[in-house]
Order: C-alpha cells, then structure tokens, then sequence
C-alpha cells in the first residue's frame, strides 16, 4: 500500500505541475479594429441633406406618434422608408481600412473640389457630419471621400474609400424618394 501511496502522490504532483504549465495564459484574443466611417445608429438620424449637380434634398424624419421620413419636394410629402433605410445602412455599415492623407493641393486630382454629391447628416443632438464624393477610385467599386472635414483646410487632408453606392443614392430623383402612391 505504500507503494501505491507514493505513486499516486508523484503521478498528482507532476499532473498538477503538467496543467500549471499548460493552462491557458492571458487571453490572446485579437481586437479587431472596428473601421466604420461613421459611429451612429439609424435612430439618431434626424435629417440627411444631399446636394448633387444642381439638385438639393432633404430628407427629414418627421414629428408624431410614428415618425415617418419626409422630404420638402415639391411640397412636404413622405418618403420611402426603406429607401432610407438603405441609404442610412450604406452610410453606417460603410467600413474602410485604407485610408491615407494627401496634399490639400492634391484635392482635384480625386475629384474633390468640386464634388461629385455632398451629403450632410444631422443627428438628433444636433452634431452633424459632412461627406463629400468625389472621383471613383482606380478599381471602379469605391469613392474617394472626405468625410467631416477641416475647416478651415489643413495642409493634409484625409481621403476615405466609401461604397460606390452612396453616389447611386444621392443622384435619385425626388421622384425616387417618395413612397409608391405619392405621385
């Protein structure tokens, strides 16, 4: 029995050292930088202004009960919801990790002087975004953007890659908008 003792006692201690060693350390669970351009939420959405070429709209979410999406076009008139909705995923789920900072004076060259569509955000505190679309990028599927930009202009600029997309948006007739039977 003493034998046996021993044995169970060495073969406890080297299990107990064996999983000391081995036990997990500290986490190495990787943080995965979030790279959304933009960090609010649909419901904090108060207004969307949008100015392409020569056009200019305004996208507003009403007062009431249940707030639905309006628009000042020709008179006030409401909106397609899930048009909205699209547009305000497009901007929210719009992530990037290929930013990069260039010369103000180099603003022309990615179209960004005189933009191809503006597009100003209000929240419900009252902060606002701005984004401004310029020239797509070498492989077509993005735009260069500045998004909230300096003002006055800084020596460098910050340029954002963001979904073709936002442009299709902003080019939509007032028409486009309006919920089916508004016509």
């Amino acid at each position: 029995w003493g034998l046996l003792g021993v044995a169970l006692l060495l073969a406890g201690t080297v299990a107990a050292w064996e999983f000391r060693q081995t036990s997990p350390q500290e986490s190495t669970v990787e943080v995965i930088p979030d790279h959304r351009q933009f960090q609010f939420t649909p419901d904090t959405v108060q207004a969307i202004a949008i100015r392409q070429g020569g056009q200019y709209l305004k996208l507003y979410r009403g007062s009431g009960d249940k707030p639905t999406w309006k628009m000042d076009w020709p008179q006030p008139v409401e909106v397609s919801v899930p048009a909205v909705d699209f547009l305000l995923n497009a901007l929210i789920s719009s992530k990037n990790d290929r930013d990069f900072d260039i010369s103000t004076e180099k603003l022309a060259e990615y179209g960004l002087t005189e933009p191809a569509a503006i597009m100003t955000i209000q929240l419900v505190t009252g902060k606002t975004h701005e984004l401004i679309l310029g020239n797509a990028d070498f492989k077509g599927d993005s735009l260069y953007a500045l998004i909230d930009p300096t003002d006055p202009a800084t020596e460098t600029s910050r340029i954002h890659l963001v979904p073709r997309s936002l442009l299709e948006l902003a080019r939509r007739s007032p028409q486009d908008w309006q919920q089916a039977g508004d016509f």
